[in-house]
């Protein structure tokens, strides 16, 4: 299980990015003080489906570095029961301290501290063997690509779209463009005789005949 602690008062709705990550196994710790205590609805809709454990700690009373001090003591209980995977969401540097404490000082190589300024970027530091899906999900998710390569892609599937549009126009197919596309969309990387043989399967023996007659010059 993964407990979240978020700075809520430091980080605010930036933090909960990766919200929709977050499991039934997992608990998330909101910290605020009465000025921050609005919430988009998608993080809403994004935590109520995950399942997890909820709280939200106000601040009671305010002071310097008062929602640090709740946090530091949370992270002790935390600990203290056992809990090895905690991520503390803050761009505040001095909860770096207490990690330092835990991990280098009290030698618990044991714990995974983890500071973040989202919950995308700490959740793929966990290393349980049941989090495996949501690191491969989350790395996916955030990982950078060539716009110019992702731009000519596009490109080259609009086309794609409009050759067979062009070719289905005025047949008997013409209404079930949408659905040919689709079909011939997810085939991109098979061959020809197995997008011969798939599209009898998929329109029957003498329509998924004519069709690949039709396209088989463009795929």
């Amino acid at each position: 299980m993964s407990v979240v602690l978020i700075d809520y008062q430091n980080v605010s709705d930036h933090g909960l990015e990766g919200a929709e990550f977050l499991k039934e196994r997992d608990t998330l710790m909101i910290y605020t003080d009465a000025n921050n205590m609005m919430i988009r609805q998608d993080h809403i809709d994004q935590i109520e489906t995950s399942g997890c454990i909820f709280h939200c700690i106000r601040l009671k009373t305010a002071r310097k570095d008062a929602l640090d001090r709740y946090m530091d003591a949370e992270i002790g209980e935390l600990i203290a029961k056992g809990e090895t995977e905690i991520a503390i969401i803050s761009r505040d540097n001095g909860f770096q301290s207490v990690i330092d404490y835990y991990v280098a000082v009290k030698g618990r190589s044991d714990l995974r501290l983890i500071r973040a300024e989202k919950i995308a970027t700490a959740l793929p530091f966990f290393s349980d063997p049941e989090d495996h899906d949501r690191r491969v999900a989350i790395i996916r998710n955030y990982t950078m690509h060539d716009l110019g390569a992702f731009a000519t892609l596009c490109e080259e599937r609009q086309k794609f779209r409009e050759q067979i549009s062009s070719r289905l126009r005025g047949t008997e197919y013409e209404e079930k463009t949408a659905e040919i596309i689709d079909f011939l969309s997810a085939k991109e990387y098979v061959g020809r005789k197995t997008l011969y043989t798939d599209s009898m399967h998929s329109f029957g023996l003498l329509n998924g005949r004519r069709i690949y007659n039709l396209v088989k010059d463009i795929v």
